[in-house]
């Protein structure tokens, strides 16, 4: 879209009028960082991110309490949730005869359901409501971790179920967290808001994974239960809360302040109560939406492949003891980590200096591809003489994928803020195919255990991040696309609500319209 649309809005008279008018209010407003409802929000969400990956990843660890190690020999390196925590297998009441195999596709079952409601989770969102559908969601996800030790001692099929069922309820989080977002987040604040809520994903792994090795060993209930006791009694108590103090929009909130919601509303404009006309072929045939969904699957290819794959490297070609250093292979979420919490504040500030939109999310994502590129180039030719430099470069690539928090991320609110939660429903999805995909294909060529073909794999991912990287400088845009703009009923003319209180695109200052106007 070319940016010089924003001038034909207001002459130059208006536009210092809209610049110098609200400054003071929007100022106040925007700098009570602790007390604002918005922020609020961001910290609910950043401990949901928590909860609901802590449900996703705490089978990886008990499942090596659950089984016989006499069946399932933790010598053997077929699956890499094994090799990843095989110190706790000591001394554990190993009461199921599971093979490999079978553990496995039990820890694969949980993307099969996950798959299913990305798209209509997005949907669901919009039409009726973020707030209460991920209430409904976490409810059921949290009911359904408490009730896995009872269903995995009534059966295998059971336990099956009951993670396909985990990973339908969660299908709908992301999607409508953006949806969420598309409400609540004024566009100079919208990636730090971002970036700040989703790093908890990140931190909830690193905190899973510790915790459950311990639960596994001191924990009631008979040790590993008690990991499906804790994290879904945790992910029960923030569902309680997030029902009773989120609501779906600022106009909504009995609590916030009439500054604050003067301040979002105003930026974002008041969005309509009416049902969502989804403009699917305009969606699908938007070059700027393929180029997030580029960015979605390269993202998930490295995130997948260090997931599943990264243990077995380190035992194969670094010759790490994982019995023993197993706590390396967590060095790239530890990184992502650190990285995603203030990209959102740098890319925000880069922002409020005069740099576009476009330009801010294309410096960030450019730099999550090449830095995630050159790291694992380097890491395909480390021997196991230099390992330490092998977790260095390890640890940075995550650093660098930390980052996309001010890329592709936040840029689908960017473009279609009414219908972010949709949009990333639909990328999320397609993301969730490299996790089923990946680990075959890195079976395939790592059979000899070579660096030389784990090299190959790295490789691949250097390859997909390379060209995702093109793709998204050619076809990104910062601004709202025409199809999202919101449509009169009454005037049968478009009305690009966020469009009009965003960053004026000559002087790069934030211009919020007076109620007249919006």
């Amino acid at each position: 879209m070319d940016n010089n649309n924003y001038n034909n809005d207001a002459d130059d008279n208006d536009v210092n009028r809209l610049i110098s008018q609200p400054v003071e209010e929007k100022t106040n407003a925007a700098s009570r960082y602790c007390f604002a409802k918005r922020w609020h929000l961001a910290y609910f969400i950043f401990f949901g991110v928590f909860c609901l990956y802590s449900l996703r990843v705490n089978l990886s660890v008990a499942v090596v309490c659950m089984v016989n190690s006499t069946t399932s020999s933790d010598n053997s390196t077929d699956n890499n949730n094994f090799q990843y925590f095989g110190n706790v297998m000591t001394g554990y009441k190993n009461e199921f005869d599971w093979s490999k195999s079978t553990t496995s596709d039990l820890l694969s079952s949980y993307f099969y359901g996950y798959i299913v409601l990305q798209l209509p989770g997005g949907w669901a969102a919009g039409k009726f409501g973020a707030s209460r559908l991920l209430a409904i969601s976490m409810l059921m996800s949290s009911l359904v971790t408490l009730l896995i030790p009872l269903c995995a001692r009534k059966g295998i099929v059971f336990l099956y179920a009951s993670r396909v069922l985990l990973g339908l309820c969660a299908g709908v989080t992301y999607p409508a967290f953006q949806s969420m977002w598309g409400r609540w987040a004024p566009p100079q604040e919208r990636t730090k808001l971002a970036s700040v809520a989703y790093s908890g994903g990140y931190l909830g792994t690193i905190v899973s994974f510790a915790m459950s090795g311990y639960l596994c060993d001191h924990g009631f209930a008979g040790g590993w239960p008690s990991i499906f006791y804790v994290t879904g009694g945790a992910a029960l108590l923030w569902t309680m809360a997030w029902y009773f103090f989120v609501y779906d929009s600022p106009s909504k909130h009995p609590t916030i302040s009439q500054s604050e919601r003067d301040y979002i509303v105003t930026s974002l404009g008041e969005r309509t109560q009416e049902a969502l006309s989804i403009p699917w072929k305009s969606i699908m045939t938007s070059s700027p939406f393929w180029a997030l969904i580029m960015a979605v699957v390269a993202v998930a290819w490295a995130d997948y492949t260090f997931l599943t794959s990264l243990p077995q490297y380190m035992k194969d070609v670094l010759d790490y003891d994982i019995e023993k250093d197993g706590l390396l292979s967590s060095v790239p979420s530890m990184c992502q980590f650190v990285s995603s919490l203030f990209c959102g504040l740098v890319a925000d500030w880069m922002r409020g200096k005069g740099l576009s939109t476009r330009l801010v999310r294309n410096i960030f994502q450019l730099t999550v591809f090449l830095g995630i590129a050159g790291c694992l180039l380097g890491v395909g030719y480390v021997d196991r003489e230099h390992r330490t430099t092998a977790i260095a470069l390890l640890g940075l690539s995550g650093f660098f994928a930390g980052l996309q928090q001010a890329g592709y991320i936040a840029n689908f609110i960017d473009i279609a803020p009414r219908f972010a939660g949709i949009m990333y429903g639909i990328g999320n999805c397609i993301a969730t195919l490299p996790g089923i995909i990946s680990p075959t294909i890195v079976g395939v060529m790592t059979k000899q255990k070579s660096r030389q073909e784990w090299q190959s794999v790295f490789d691949v991912c250097v390859g997909i991040s390379l060209f995702a990287g093109l793709v998204f400088l050619l076809f990104s845009r910062g601004d709202v696309q025409p199809w999202a703009m919101e449509v009169s009923s009454q005037e049968g003319h478009s009305t690009d609500t966020s469009r009009d209180c965003t960053i004026q695109r000559e002087d790069r200052r934030e211009i919020l319209r007076d109620d007249n106007n919006c």
